[in-house]
């Protein structure tokens, strides 16, 4: 904040300078100005030139007395800022978003586990189907062949 002053101090010097070294001009070009014409129209921006250098005055002015804060009007902005916080309910909803998140976690690990146990089993009780299959193969081979010897 003290940079941005002191950039701003400056720049305020260059412009009262500008203002000043333009104004000298003008007046030097209305003194050496011999048409009628041609001073009317110096004096013109002469006037113009005052009239917004007193506007740009004005308007740092404004500016200055909005940007100079009171430690005690700083300490009244962040308890502002801090109650703000509490009634737009942000921390009730990240809170809420966090806990969320876990349970929306531990739901999908849950899921895998389910799955994973829904697959092993499914793969066992393939294994037991194809083992039965293949008794009863063999059972009936075995009838075949005892039969055949009959």
């Amino acid at each position: 904040l003290k940079d941005l002053m002191r950039e701003v101090k400056e720049l305020q010097a260059q412009e009262r300078a500008h203002f000043s070294a333009r104004e000298k001009a003008l007046a030097d070009a209305l003194s050496k100005a011999t048409d009628e014409t041609a001073k009317k129209n110096l004096q013109w921006k002469s006037a113009k030139d005052r009239y917004e250098q007193a506007a740009l005055n004005d308007i740092h002015k404004a500016d200055t007395l909005r940007v100079n804060i009171t430690e005690e009007g700083e300490k009244q902005f962040q308890e502002y800022a801090h109650k703000a916080q509490e009634l737009t309910g942000v921390r009730d909803l990240h809170a809420l978003l966090n806990i969320t998140a876990k349970s929306e976690r531990s739901r999908q690990s849950e899921q895998q586990s389910a799955l994973s146990t829904l697959r092993n089993t499914e793969h066992e009780l393939h294994q037991v189907e194809a083992e039965q299959r293949a008794k009863q193969a063999q059972a009936r081979s075995k009838e075949q062949s005892h039969l055949s010897h009959m």
